[in-house]
């Protein structure tokens, strides 16, 4: 018999992407770093090079937040690091899931660290991530 997993009520939580050019992996954690949920795209059944792909990773944020959300949770803050394709749409897909609400985002490149925090619903509906080997271009915001 299959142990059945207790259902916690945590509101706040962190949720790290981790963008390598083979593969995205998602992990919620409550504040305290303690493991809610995770989703990957290689756990979701992608092979090969569809695993760093953007729909791959919008996939893996739906999967890791579904789980999550039976937990509880309501409010999350973003890390983001490495340099893979599906980091973009991952942000995005972690901003557009329905009854979350996103508090700050951190995008971790090259030594840099950038830090927005409290970001309204409406500018994060559009965020962007980019690199272009130049600090200033890391995040944008349109309004």
């Amino acid at each position: 018999m299959a142990k059945r997993k207790a259902k916690k009520n945590i509101a706040k939580g962190v949720v790290y992407v981790a963008a390598t050019f083979n593969n995205t992996v998602i992990t919620v954690t409550d504040e305290m770093g303690n493991v809610l949920a995770w989703s990957s795209a290689g756990a979701l059944g992608f092979k090969g090079s569809k695993k760093s792909t953007p729909f791959a990773a919008t996939e893996a944020v739906a999967d890791a937040m579904k789980k999550a959300m039976e937990h509880g949770i309501k409010e999350v803050g973003i890390k983001v690091q490495g340099p893979g394709s599906g980091r973009d749409t991952a942000v995005k897909s972690i901003g557009a899931t329905e009854g979350l609400r996103v508090t700050w985002l951190k995008i971790l490149l090259h030594f840099h660290i950038m830090d927005v925090d409290h970001l309204s619903r409406e500018e994060f509906n559009i965020v962007g991530a980019i690199h272009c080997g130049c600090p200033l271009n890391i995040l944008f915001l349109i309004k």
